[in-house]
């Protein structure tokens, strides 16, 4: 019996293990043919490695959409597609979806996007014909007021006596 459990937990690290191999030496190339395939099928033409932009989609008479491809989300990618945003309004990031994300730093993560105008797009390319999931599109952000929030914000201000940082 224990010998039985000992060679599933065995065979269960081992997967856990070369699932994890696997998506060590993944590229971000890998990512390119099921967006350009998702991309495509809406009617874009699509480039890769287009000057500095990884992937460029234009469709007839409509602003060219840049997406940035990275295996995780970092600064580096953040910049970089800020930086893109001078070319065109329709950028995105596109990550794989073996990047995992703890759900408050997801939060915090796509609050940042929506701010920044960027979009987020998971592509996930172990599936034989690649899935693509766009979970923001990028648009212009306008935070919402929390009235209640100030109103505790500007409470607290007033009852404080001095400056607490002199």
């Amino acid at each position: 019996m224990l010998n039985e459990l000992f060679k599933q937990y065995t065979s269960a690290v081992l997967f856990v293990t070369l699932i994890s191999i696997i998506e060590l030496y993944m590229k971000e190339s890998d990512l390119y043919l099921p967006l350009k395939t998702f991309l495509e099928s809406q009617g874009y033409e699509v480039k890769g490695e287009v000057k500095d932009c990884d992937v460029l989609a234009v469709r007839e008479n409509e602003e060219p959409v840049i997406i940035e491809f990275k295996l995780t989300i970092n600064l580096s990618v953040i910049i970089q597609a800020v930086d893109r945003l001078s070319l065109s309004s329709i950028v995105y990031l596109g990550i794989p979806k073996s990047y995992k994300m703890n759900r408050n730093r997801k939060r915090k993560v796509l609050k940042l996007i929506k701010m920044l105008g960027l979009g987020l797009i998971i592509i996930d390319p172990k599936l034989k014909t690649g899935s693509v999931d766009v979970v923001v599109d990028p648009k212009e952000y306008k935070p919402r007021q929390s009235k209640p929030r100030l109103q505790k914000l500007l409470a607290e201000f007033n009852n404080r006596v001095g400056d607490p940082n002199l």
